[in-house]
């Protein structure tokens, strides 16, 4: 049966096999090669994770440690290596795999299946 924490482990699964080959989403073969604290998985789980805030806030909320820290500069610079076909190909992967399981959970049965009159 599909759940919050089942849909979560589909989503980063899904995000793990996008930045397996993250060169087909970004701008220049050189992105996201060097080792940094904003790899190409931290920006897209991250950025999928906002709430609305500033996104100074949103950075604070997301890296909380002083050593993990980023500038929004660096966001903003790693953000804009991505293309917005990344984010394209994670929904369609996700909403697809999400209309999969529903197909093969057993339907609900319907309440006048067993409603057997007075």
């Amino acid at each position: 049966m599909l759940n919050p924490t089942n849909s979560l482990s589909v989503l980063d699964q899904i995000i793990n096999e996008t930045v397996s080959h993250i060169h087909d989403y970004t701008h220049s073969p050189q992105d996201f090669t060097r080792k940094r604290k904003l790899t190409a998985g931290t920006m897209i789980k991250t950025m999928l994770n906002m709430q609305g805030n500033s996104l100074n806030i949103e950075l604070f909320n997301a890296f909380p440690g002083i050593d993990e820290q980023v500038s929004a500069s660096a966001f903003e610079q790693q953000k804009g290596k991505l293309k917005p076909d990344c984010f394209k190909h994670i929904f369609h992967q996700f909403n697809q795999q999400i209309a999969n399981a529903q197909l093969l959970d057993p339907p609900l049965p319907c309440i006048s299946d067993r409603w057997l009159g007075l």
